[in-house]
């Protein structure tokens, strides 16, 4: 049976108690973000171990999965169906990928995004301070890998461009990367000041990978247009299939970008 621990702890950054799961005992780190307000074991319940279960029983990945953005409701746009279950189809007429919001933005949806970042930022601040350590404590790799599906790819490519030093390699599976106009990776990659003589992307290994009916598939599209717009190499992949949900291939694109 695959090896599976609970970590729990009171985070003096967030002020509550947050958990980690820890899948395997060894291999190459990998830290899974879930969705906004989902669990440790999002990633359990929707099979992703079953595809990866050669990476935990062969000891070539210990995966550290965090637990969501918030642990309550926020009104919103952030309390609505997750990118799979979104009825906004991406326009596949055009070359162009202009930013249409996957969401009709109010007065209130604005306020819930102003909020979102807040948390956001407390949110990296804990993973920063808190997760990082435990991660280095427990696993002394130096090659660290990050990933989410939808929601958690977001949170995973905002970890990623806020501390390229310590992470390696993101695997971003048809995520949801704009809220609004200015929360979200999208927006964090345009407005970012990079050094003239060096980049810190560079030494990042950045996969964006979608389906070819993801509901959202066009925001994966603007995410590499912000990325080649900055000179940040990455690589960028529409798989040739159909699937009712993003979990549904998640395993296998998470099997075969790993390596």
């Amino acid at each position: 049976m695959m090896k599976t621990d609970l970590i729990k702890w009171k985070s003096p950054t967030l002020g509550e108690q947050r958990e980690v799961m820890v899948v395997g005992e060894q291999g190459t780190p990998v830290l899974v973000f879930p969705s906004v307000q989902g669990g440790v074991e999002e990633w359990l319940n929707h099979g992703m171990f079953d595809s990866l279960r050669e990476q935990v029983d062969e000891g070539y990945n210990q995966f550290f999965c965090l637990s969501g953005l918030m642990d309550r409701p926020l009104e919103g746009p952030f309390d609505r169906p997750s990118s799979e279950q979104s009825n906004e189809q991406p326009n596949k007429q055009s070359n162009e990928h202009p930013k249409e919001q996957p969401h009709k933005q109010s007065v209130s949806d604005t306020d819930a995004i102003r909020q979102m970042v807040k948390y956001q930022n407390r949110y990296l601040d804990y993973v920063h301070d808190e997760v990082f350590p435990y991660v280095q404590r427990t696993n002394g790799n130096e090659y660290w890998i990050v990933a989410g599906v939808g929601e958690g790819a977001y949170l995973a490519a905002m970890a990623a461009w806020k501390f390229p030093e310590r992470i390696k390699k993101v695997i971003l599976i048809n995520g949801i990367f704009q809220y609004g106009d200015v929360a979200g990776p999208v927006s964090y990659i345009e407005t970012m000041n990079l050094p003239v003589d060096s980049n810190p992307f560079d030494q990042l290994d950045v996969r964006i990978l979608t389906y070819e009916n993801a509901t959202v598939r066009q925001q994966s599209h603007w995410l590499s247009d912000a990325l080649w717009a900055r000179s940040c190499e990455h690589q960028f992949y529409v798989w040739n299939l159909h699937a009712e949900s993003s979990w549904e291939l998640a395993g296998r694109m998470m099997r075969e970008h790993i390596f």
